[in-house]
Order: structure tokens, then sequence, then C-alpha cells
């Protein structure tokens, strides 16, 4: 646990897992929910992506926002889980977390921790 922790990590996101729903929809499959029990996990950095107006007559007004959010530990992290950023509204983590630090070392890389990439659609 302690090597999870060699990159500092000065913000603290609320999330909000992803979890297997008791109830099925109509066609009978399992569904899936936002625990309503917030966990804290480190960020080291965020950085706001693109934001893009979708043009289509279907989706008149809406925006798509993403932000890539530097974390000490990625698989911690799963796709859909509810994001709350300070002062910028809530995301859903969108893909799988990303172990993408490489180094001359490989054997040390995971210390570094990932990037998990989160989406907003207004």
């Amino acid at each position: 646990m302690a090597l999870r922790q060699i990159m500092p990590a000065p913000y603290q996101l609320v999330c909000y897992p992803l979890e297997l729903s008791a109830t099925k929809n109509q066609q009978g499959n399992k569904t899936f929910t936002n625990s309503s029990t917030p966990v804290i996990r480190g960020c080291t950095s965020l950085r706001v992506g693109e934001t893009k107006q979708v043009i289509k007559p279907e989706y008149i007004d809406r925006v798509v926002t993403y932000v890539y959010a530097a974390v000490t530990s990625p698989l911690d992290w799963a796709e859909g889980d509810l994001v709350e950023l300070p002062n910028m509204g809530t995301y859903r983590v969108n893909g799988d977390p990303e172990v993408d630090n490489l180094g001359p070392i490989t054997s040390m890389n995971h210390l570094f921790g990932g990037r998990v990439l989160l989406k907003r659609v207004n």
C-alpha cells in the first residue's frame, strides 16, 4: 500500500463507484447503479482536454467535455464511476484507466500511477 503513494496526490476527488444493481430491466438484463457511499481517491493533476459541441439535429445544444486525471492508482477506477470535480461538476470515467507511465526501469512503472479519462455530456 505504501508503494502506491510514491506520487503526491494534492487533489482528493469524490467518487461513486459503479455497482451491480439487484434489479433487472424489462428484458431481464442486470442493471448498474452508482454507489450512494462516496469514496475519496487521490489525483496528482487535472487537465481539461477537448470540449466540443455536437452539431446534429437530434443533439441540439449538446456539449461534450473531457478531462484527463493523473491518478495515483489507476486500477482502483473503473468505467462508469461517477466523479465530482472541484468547481467543475460531475463527470463519468470514460473507458478503462491507463497505466501509461513508461520509463527506463520497467519494474518500477507501476509506482508512478496512471491516467483516467473523464467525460461530461451536457
